[in-house]
Formats: structure tokens, C-alpha cells, sequence
């Protein structure tokens, strides 16, 4: 039972990184047009994904 949980832990552990690593990206992309308005929802996004990442992460310990 351990080692099934540990094992979901850790693939919830690893798509946030994709997911930030993709918003990272698109907001590089909109810096270079200048659109701010979607670059800060973006950089909202990309904060909660994090967040995300912290709890699933302190929830692997």
C-alpha cells in the first residue's frame, strides 16, 4: 500500500514541473509582444502550480 502511494506521489510530483516549464515558456513569448495583461495571469498560473508542487512534495515526505 506504501509503494503505491509513494509511486502516485511521485508522478503528481512530476507533471507540475512540465506544466511550469511550458508557462515559463509562453510568458518569454508574450514579454516579446508585450502583452502584460496575459503575461501576469500567466505568472499568477505558473505561482499556483508551484504552491501545487510544494504541497504534493511535502506530502512524498
Amino acid at each position: 500500500m506504501s509503494d503505491s502511494f509513494f509511486q502516485t506521489g511521485r508522478s503528481i510530483k512530476f507533471s507540475p514541473f512540465f506544466y511550469s516549464g511550458s508557462i515559463l515558456i509562453i510568458t518569454d513569448d508574450f514579454e516579446e509582444k508585450g502583452n502584460s495583461k496575459r503575461r501576469i495571469k500567466l505568472r499568477i498560473i505558473s505561482i499556483r502550480i508551484n504552491l501545487l508542487n510544494v504541497i504534493t512534495s511535502s506530502y512524498s515526505l
